[in-house]
């Protein structure tokens, strides 16, 4: 009977995803130069020879640094998808971590020195975004929000919502559902020359809303977009009045004039 393997004291408890404690030795393992990845068992040069040059980014221990996508998922999503990946928040993240690691208690001074701060901060920055980076171009289950562009008069800026498996699902089907029946309506106005302008899914940006496996929330999503386009039209009415407004003292004008004319 083969003997099982011990749990490695490396290893993460993704059961525990999103505490502070856990959060800390995803960042603690990244900022290694060679992770040990999700069981704890990784950690050298020879763990990644399966790569390029040895890269943990991809390698068949492990998706990404000896996680797999749907682990750092877990444990990292609500922290890549709220704008983390920028330098100054990184920066901010690397000082947690010098504190949470106790390396602050080991230097001569209770302040990070500047070029181990910069190698932490560009290493965990270029980590945490691929990562950020490969969720947001491939996406998964979810509500997915589609805005088109500047240039697409009226309907501009307006949210408009697909469910979709992943990025790629939701880009079709908004192509299927929303660009024939938004193209119809002509609120996209005309072009320098006065041609009708047409709306294309790449017309805008796409990006996921809210994860989800259940399709049916997306009807309660659309109700942005009536908020939105009752807004837009309310606008509309407003500007509407106004230039009714000048149109009728234009007119009493015209009048005055026209009998200051006729003596």
């Amino acid at each position: 009977m083969a003997r099982k393997q011990r749990k490695s004291k490396f290893a993460i408890n993704i059961n525990d995803a999103g505490t502070e404690e856990v959060t800390m030795n995803v960042i603690d393992d990244l900022l290694r130069k060679y992770p040990r990845g999700i069981d704890g068992r990784l950690g050298n040069k020879s763990d990644y020879s399966d790569s390029y040059r040895s890269d943990p980014y991809l390698a068949q221990s492990g998706d990404f640094c000896g996680y797999s996508w749907e682990q750092l998922w877990v444990l990292m999503n609500a922290y890549v998808r709220t704008g983390g990946t920028s330098y100054s928040a990184i920066d901010t993240l690397v000082e947690k971590h010098w504190k949470w690691s106790g390396d602050n208690e080991k230097s001569w001074s209770s302040y990070m020195p500047g070029a181990t701060n910069t190698r932490r901060t560009r290493r965990l920055q270029q980590r945490l975004g691929r990562i950020a980076r490969h969720w947001r171009e491939q996406g998964r289950k979810a509500i997915y929000e589609w805005k088109p562009s500047y240039s697409s008069g009226h309907l501009r800026d307006t949210p408009f919502y697909v469910w979709g498996n992943d990025m790629t699902d939701a880009r079709a089907q908004v192509e299927m559902v929303w660009i024939p029946i938004l193209n119809a309506t002509g609120l996209a106005g005309t072009d320098g020359r006065g041609n009708e302008r047409m709306l294309e899914a790449d017309n805008g940006s796409i990006k996921m809303h809210t994860e989800t496996a259940d399709s049916a929330m997306t009807s309660t999503s659309a109700l942005d977009t009536m908020q939105s386009l009752m807004n837009k039209r309310q606008s509309m009415l407003a500007e509407i009045s106004k230039m009714q407004e000048t149109v009728n003292q234009m007119t009493s004008l015209i009048e005055f004039v026209s009998q200051a004319a006729e003596g």
